[in-house]
């Protein structure tokens, strides 16, 4: 999910726009920055042009994120993970001083390169 970074900025947009509106035009924006327009018939207009730098990708728990555009929280459970040739794998992930993927079904942990997104497993089936 990409949001506002300046909290004050983010504050001041979210008064005439909701986050998913502000991400959806951050999405479809093809150039380095965005314009969000509101018209309120006769009241006003809200005109806000936004650069793309101005911007941070954050954690979504309900949707796939980009890796390493965002990084995991923390947490000891282990995260569903796409490879870039498209398979889905389980995997845990260390932040340290080299942040990596890696797997513990081998007996010796090994570490997963080319992991391009990644989201919390989903509940266990009861």
């Amino acid at each position: 999910m990409w949001i506002i970074k300046d909290k004050d900025l983010k504050e001041v947009v979210n008064r005439f726009f909701k986050d998913s509106e502000i991400e959806a035009s951050f999405l479809c924006s093809e150039k380095d920055r965005i314009t969000l327009f509101r018209a309120c018939p006769n009241k006003y207009n809200v005109t806000f042009t936004i650069g793309k730098d101005q911007f941070i990708s954050v954690y979504d728990p309900n949707n796939w994120n980009a890796y390493p555009t965002v990084l995991p929280p923390e947490s000891n459970n282990p995260w569903l993970v796409q490879h870039k040739d498209g398979s889905i794998l389980i995997a845990n992930f260390s932040k340290g001083l080299d942040p990596c993927w890696f797997s513990n079904d081998n007996p010796i942990a090994c570490v997963i390169h080319d992991i391009v997104a990644f989201r919390k497993l989903p509940e266990p089936y009861k």
